[in-house]
């Protein structure tokens, strides 16, 4: 079953877990607060809502910050 799979976060972690998901079917979006370095082109209020999973790649000392760009980027019930 093809899964929406967002990764935050373009480092070594993140690239990790896209290898993991590599060869399925399912459609992987990589989004990095580096630019440069963001894979899917789009912000996270486009690609958050509508994904099955989420995996954090990220330093635990940008924790704090990147929860709170997801919470405005998605609505919680």
């Amino acid at each position: 079953m093809n899964k929406k799979i967002v990764i935050i976060g373009n480092g070594q972690i993140g690239q990790a877990i896209v290898h993991l998901f590599k060869g399925n079917d399912h459609s992987i979006q990589i989004w990095d607060k580096d630019h440069s370095k963001n894979i899917s082109g789009k912000r996270l209020d486009e690609i958050l809502p509508d994904a099955d999973f989420w995996f954090l790649g990220i330093p635990a000392w940008f924790m704090e910050e990147a929860l709170s760009e997801i919470s405005l980027a998605i609505e919680l019930p």
